[in-house]
């Protein structure tokens, strides 16, 4: 499948630059967030919502999570307005956020199949391990001929945005083995507000500092602002100083152009992290 077109902007103004006259299925969440609705709401007052079909992620069973209780709670709340919303036009498939990788793939390609040719995947309230095999697994089919990706920005963020983090591993059919010692492969680090277990990552592999770029989401509001110089200055802490140009400025909602300058880069042989 080729992309002759890839634009990016609101999602009105997107959708009334796609020449179909279909409506649109919908690949999305069931989240505690209220904003994973946002889309489904949308496409719902322009009566232009095909089907729906929604994840709904459950915590995982065989982590110990002192927010279970509330968790399931604000779930089953998303879900009641998810039918107030799509009435009879939506499916929804609980998975365990730690599922197995091919039970993960099978849904996905259920929830794609039962999509028209024109589909919006809505990864704002989607784990990673969700929605880039998704995503890829759309692009590489032939049903769909409209593929758009939306998420939907908060208003604020809360003072605790992860803990107890996992051991970094590669995700779901992206399962490559990094090299072990220093190749001159170029390390590309997304940056974010918390760095989690990154640390693990530079223990376990050697990168020069001289192929190392951090891509740095530009322009920003506080206080995301200060989190990302935060981020950097941990980056800094576990891999010394780096180039002066090794911060690349990207645009912080223009995903394509992003992409672009992914691709712009050269490093198509490139240990990334996101």
């Amino acid at each position: 499948m080729t992309f002759l077109y890839r634009p990016s902007g609101p999602m009105k103004w997107l959708l009334n630059k796609v020449q179909s006259t279909e409506n649109w299925s919908l690949i999305g969440s069931i989240s505690p967030e209220e904003r994973s609705l946002s889309v489904l709401s949308e496409l719902s007052k322009t009566n232009s919502l095909e089907n729906a079909e929604l994840i709904r992620v459950e915590p995982a069973d065989r982590v110990i999570n002192q927010y279970r209780e509330g968790y399931v709670k604000k779930l089953n709340q998303c879900e009641k307005k998810t039918k107030k919303l799509a009435g009879k036009k939506y499916d929804v498939v609980s998975m365990d956020l730690l599922c197995r990788e091919n039970i993960l793939v099978e849904n996905s390609q259920k929830a794609l199949s039962s999509c028209t040719t024109n589909l919006i995947i809505d990864i704002t309230s989607l784990p990673k391990r969700f929605f880039f095999p998704l995503i890829s697994l759309a692009i590489k089919s032939k049903k769909h001929q409209n593929i758009v990706v939306t998420y939907s920005s908060p208003k604020q963020y809360g003072q605790v945005l992860a803990e107890d983090p996992l051991p970094w591993r590669p995700l779901p059919m992206f399962g490559a083995v990094p090299p072990k010692q220093d190749s001159g492969l170029k390390l590309l680090i997304g940056v974010g507000y918390q760095p989690l277990q990154l640390n693990e990552i530079f223990s376990g592999l050697r990168f020069n500092s001289e192929n190392v770029e951090l891509y740095l989401p530009f322009p920003s509001v506080h206080p995301g602002f200060s989190k990302n110089w935060e981020f950097i200055l941990q980056i800094k802490k576990e891999l010394g100083e780096l180039k002066l140009d090794s911060i690349q400025r990207i645009p912080t909602t223009n995903v394509s152009l992003a992409f672009e300058r992914l691709l712009s880069s050269g490093h198509l042989k490139t240990f990334l992290i996101v």
